[in-house]
């Protein structure tokens, strides 16, 4: 950005998107970079080595929310067991909503089993919106 030339030498890493916003005015991709991660299979790549080589901490820094808010890891994993309880519902088998709330709690940044099921709504609204079967609240 005009002006910024001095305060973006110096920065040694982007704390937020604000420093960024800050600083930068617009950024790009190479052409052969963006080719690239126009690969499926390169993006599959990329995404194990990220994962390999940045612990859990990590990740959650880089995708934490704002405030207080889920953040991207809570959400997937959320999503992720409330498809394996669907998954027991549609084949008939017996499972606690209440056990999977509280099996997630130490995944989900200690979440309270009340903000879980909270969120557990709002996939089930998705799901209903997009006519496809809910697990029963």
């Amino acid at each position: 950005m005009p002006g910024q030339r001095e305060s973006y030498n110096r920065l040694t890493t982007a704390t937020s998107p604000g420093v960024l916003t800050a600083h930068v005015a617009y950024a790009y991709l190479d052409e052969a970079l963006f080719e690239l991660l126009g690969n499926q299979f390169a993006r599959e790549l990329l995404k194990a080595a990220l994962l390999q080589n940045l612990d859990e901490q990590i990740r959650r820094q880089i995708l934490r929310p704002e405030r207080s808010g889920w953040d991207w890891l809570e959400c997937e994993c959320l999503v992720i067991d409330y498809m394996a309880m669907l998954e027991k519902q549609l084949a008939g088998v017996a499972y606690s909503k209440a056990e999977h709330r509280r099996g997630l709690q130490p995944k989900l940044n200690q979440r309270s089993e009340g903000s879980i099921e909270f969120k557990h709504q709002n996939v089930s609204a998705i799901l209903l919106e997009l006519g496809l079967p809910i697990c029963p609240l």
